[in-house]
């Protein structure tokens, strides 16, 4: 992420299949980060929904930075990735 490898270590902590489920950071660069997993039955496919929250270390600076560059950062991270989940799935079927 932004040209420096990280490590971030989650657990699931919520699992109500099929319709969602949570992970949350237990050791890694934010001070906290919940993922949230939402599936709905969408026509005949799915359609996936993330919700993230985090909060940044170091006070003032963390949010200054969470703003300018974490947050838009964040945003194509899981728009990317769900492009890349969508096409996987789609050629699976």
């Amino acid at each position: 992420h932004l040209g420096l490898r990280r490590r971030l270590t989650a657990e699931i902590v919520e699992f109500e299949p099929p319709h969602r489920f949570v992970d949350a950071m237990v050791r890694g660069p934010f001070r906290s980060l919940r993922h949230e997993h939402r599936f709905a039955i969408d026509g005949e496919g799915t359609r996936m929904f993330d919700v993230l929250r985090w909060e940044l270390p170091c006070g003032a600076a963390g949010r200054v930075a969470d703003r300018l560059v974490v947050t838009p950062h964040l945003r194509r991270f899981l728009t990317v990735r769900a492009g890349h989940l969508r096409q996987r799935a789609e050629a699976s079927r």
